[in-house]
Order: C-alpha cells, then sequence, then structure tokens
C-alpha cells in the first residue's frame, strides 16, 4: 500500500483538468429522492470513479503504486489487506498528474462515475460487481484466520460512513468497508468483510486509490470479486475515490 509524495517542481494541476474525458467539474451532485440535502447538515461530495486497466498492461501499475504511501490510511488489518491482494493509496490534488499520467499511458478506459453526498446520518453505496449463481467466498481475516461464506447471487460493492471531526473545518472522516449483498428481495443480508475496512480523513480535492496487487480472474476470492473486470476483453479494475468538496 502505497500514496505518493509530490515531485519538487512539478506544477500542480487541478481536478478541474481533467483526465481523457473525465472532467470533475462536469460532474453534478445526484440526489436520491428522500434524501438529505447538504443544507440540512455536515456532509462531503465523494466521486467514485471506475477505471478499466488492459491487462497488457497492468504492470504498469507499479510505477503509479511506487509513488504512493500508506499514511494517510487507516486499515482495520494491515495483514489481511496485504494477504487479500488488495492495494490503497492517499494523495492530493497535486497527486492527480501521477494518476492522470499513467491513466493515459496505460491506455485505460473510464467504466463509470457515480457521485455521492454522504452525511453522518446517511451511509452511502457502491456497487462494482455481480455473481450469478451460488459462489463460495475465501479470504484472509487477520491473525491466521481464513474465512469462508457461501453467498447466492447477487453483488459486491463499497459501504461509505461519514463521520464528523471535532474542531476541524474543511475536513471529513470517511469509513469505506466492501460488502457482498445477496438478491433477497425485501431481505437485509449484507456481508460485511471488516478486516478490509480502512478510514480515511479527506479535504476538498484529497483521494485514495485503490486496486490489486495483480490481477485475479477469480471471483472466489475478493481481489478477484471486486477487481476483475470480466468479458470479451477482461481488464483490471481500479477505483478513484475523491473528495469534491465539503459542506458545513
Amino acid at each position: 500500500m502505497l500514496c505518493g509524495a509530490l515531485l519538487a517542481g512539478c506544477a500542480e494541476p487541478s481536478l478541474k483538468d481533467g483526465l481523457n474525458g473525465v472532467k470533475f467539474t462536469d460532474i453534478r451532485p445526484m440526489y436520491k429522492k428522500g434524501s438529505i440535502t447538504p443544507q440540512d447538515e455536515f456532509a462531503a461530495e465523494i466521486v467514485f470513479l471506475t477505471v478499466d486497466v488492459p491487462l497488457d498492461n497492468f504492470v504498469m501499475a507499479d510505477d503509479l503504486w511506487d509513488v504512493f504511501l500508506d499514511d494517510g490510511l487507516l486499515l482495520a488489518n494491515s495483514d489481511a489487506f496485504r494477504a487479500n491482494g488488495w492495494l490503497a493509496g492517499f494523495g492530493s490534488e497535486g497527486k492527480w498528474l501521477d494518476f492522470q499520467n499513467f491513466f493515459r499511458q496505460a491506455g485505460c478506459r473510464k467504466a463509470g462515475t457515480t457521485v455521492m453526498m454522504v452525511t453522518p446520518s446517511q451511509p452511502d453505496y457502491v456497487y462494482v460487481s455481480k455473481l450469478s449463481a451460488k459462489t463460495d467466498i475465501y479470504y484472509y481475516a487477520g491473525n491466521g484466520l481464513v474465512e469462508n461464506i457461501s453467498v447466492s447471487a447477487g453483488k459486491a460493492g463499497f459501504k461509505f460512513k461519514l463521520e464528523k471531526i471535532p474542531g476541524a473545518r474543511g475536513l471529513a472522516g470517511l469509513s469505506i468497508t466492501p460488502f457482498y449483498e445477496a438478491d433477497l428481495p425485501g431481505v437485509q443480508n449484507q456481508t460485511l468483510f471488516n478486516p478490509m475496512k480502512f478510514d480515511v480523513d479527506l479535504s476538498q480535492g484529497e483521494f485514495v486509490l485503490l486496486g490489486p496487487v495483480l490481477y485475479d480472474s477469480e471471483p472466489s476470492r475478493l481481489s478477484g470479486l471486486f477487481f476483475n473486470q470480466p468479458g470479451r476483453t477482461p481488464a483490471a479494475k481500479m477505483y478513484l475515490i475523491t473528495c469534491r468538496r465539503i459542506i458545513e
């Protein structure tokens, strides 16, 4: 897990510069009917960008991770995070250039964008993959324990929960937990992968980058379940989670 330090002498690009057609200033908040509006309480507007990395160029991601450090993230279980093949990095707006260069040079493709208005009283969810049949999922939970859960058809995603940091303005505490949810209408059946949970404090323009250590096509492992884009032209997924603004 690695996150980047600014290179001396480099100009700091702005998120508004975008990348290959992805411009954050073009993304407008999407409020679901009945949801809490920014006027009601403390909130953070979070942009969740999914990127597909061509397998032929996936090795280029190593150079991207090399410029990141993990000191901006608090992992629930760092051993489990690594053992399950996940990488995470924290960056400021000045790191946008590193990701932009990787996106262009590796021939990445924007696969989807979700905009969320997250508040302390209302968590939000992003779904990133689906399973069409019963599957046994194995993952390392820490302390030498390997968990095995059997799930029916459903979808995997991330749960976002916000916390206001006392005495701090322009800063939000964001908790991100991966989960699986079976397709059982009217039934609360979310399984949280708590050893993979992590917390990060974000201000405007700061972001988290998530990706796999290696490409994995096997949905019975967390790296394959969350970071594989199957299809005629398979790809590895990476996620860029950006704090667009804080409302307080």
